[in-house]
């Protein structure tokens, strides 16, 4: 193991590029051709890596051809990295060397696949952290859809999911303001379907959160240390429903059979749902926020925040193929388990985002790294 280690983490001889040539379109014509033979067996005619559901590494781990349109190269993006790539291909991977005959062939061909990037989509997809500033308001502006939202200017922020697909939510717009009592988080996305149900065992709902730290040196962004717990502010979708009425099992299939429990008095049903009469949150018989703040020091160790240590609200609203979610919580509490935010204090923040349709739950999600919050004095 250790002679196939040493052979494999020994750096080569370096690689001479030569000077790199104009872009011009004679060179990305060559390039087209080229790709044509070398690369559209795997990365598809356009790119986007359609043409292979699987590959394997030699580890046995599967992997996925690489789509060039969506800015993502994890050896760099310039047409020297791509050539690097080309030239000597991914030990361990399905990416072979490649080996041109021309001494041009080679910036042609990176040159052709640089070119697949869409215009900004590499900008869209970096995982950088932001310095955001929560503007100082007069009157918050609550509600999802509140006109005061559009004079705050978004920031964008790049999510990247855990378990890695194609067709993802890339990011969310983000617009923050307080009133020196409260603060207001916006997050909107796009999401072409409206997951509201996950009474059933196979159905999931849209879901978006914040995690938020006021240490100076912010613990890892998975879930918070023993030492420095993190507050959790999480909206579902499915919860917007159970504001308007309780919801059971027979909304989700309404001509369900049910064999009768015989003579119930009125005020012994609740007792039938166990998990409510436990004071179980996720079975709550009147709720009045679609949102809950928890707190957690690591893996294993989320718990809910009783209604009475917390003062956050959340509400959604689903339109045109667009999420918006506004969280508002005080800025201060008496309980120990709550981040204190206040103008001109540190604090950070990083969001996540479940997609119901794609099957998303639990810690498969899109996530964002760590980001700068300060509230406008």
């Amino acid at each position: 193991a250790r002679a196939i280690a040493l052979e494999r983490t020994t750096p080569g001889a370096a690689l001479e590029l030569g000077a790199a040539p104009e872009a011009s379109a004679a060179l990305l014509a060559r390039g087209q051709q080229l790709y044509a033979i070398s690369c559209t067996p795997c990365h598809g005619a356009d790119g986007r890596a359609r043409a292979v559901d699987v590959q394997w590494n030699e580890d046995g781990s599967p992997t996925r051809p690489r789509d060039f349109t969506a800015g993502i190269f994890k050896g760099g993006s310039s047409r020297a990295d791509i050539m690097r790539r080309l030239r000597c291909g991914l030990p361990g991977s399905p990416m072979p060397s490649t080996e041109l005959a021309e001494a041009g062939d080679a910036w042609a061909l990176a040159s052709y696949v640089a070119s697949l990037t869409r215009p900004g989509a590499e900008q869209r997809v970096l995982q950088e952290r932001h310095a955001i500033v929560a503007r100082a308001v007069r009157t918050l502006p609550a509600a999802s859809d509140a006109p005061g939202w559009d004079e705050i200017e978004p920031v964008w922020l790049a999510l990247m999911p855990l378990w890695w697909r194609d067709e993802r939510i890339e990011g969310v717009e983000l617009r923050v303001a307080h009133d020196g009592k409260r603060v207001a988080f916006q997050l909107t996305w796009q999401d072409p379907t409206r997951d509201q149900e996950f009474l059933g065992t196979e159905t999931f709902t849209d879901l978006v959160a914040l995690q938020l730290t006021a240490e100076i040196d912010p613990p890892l962004f998975t879930m918070g240390e023993a030492q420095k717990p993190v507050n959790i502010w999480s909206w579902k979708a499915a919860w917007e429903l159970d504001r308007e009425r309780p919801r059971d099992v027979a909304d989700l299939h309404p001509n369900l059979s049910a064999d009768l429990y015989g003579y119930q008095p009125e005020e012994a049903a609740p007792l039938f749902i166990t998990a409510r009469a436990a004071g179980n949150p996720m079975a709550l018989e009147h709720r009045c926020c679609a949102g809950e703040e928890l707190t957690c020091s690591g893996f294993g160790t989320l718990a809910t925040l009783p209604r009475a240590r917390t003062t956050l609200d959340a509400s959604g609203l689903w339109k045109d193929g667009e999420w918006r979610v506004v969280f508002t919580r005080a800025l201060a509490s008496t309980s120990a388990d709550v981040v204190q935010l206040a103008p001109g204090a540190p604090a950070y923040f990083a969001a996540a985002v479940w997609d119901g349709s794609a099957g998303d739950r639990n810690g498969q999600k899109s996530v964002t790294v760590w980001h700068a919050l300060e509230l406008e004095r």
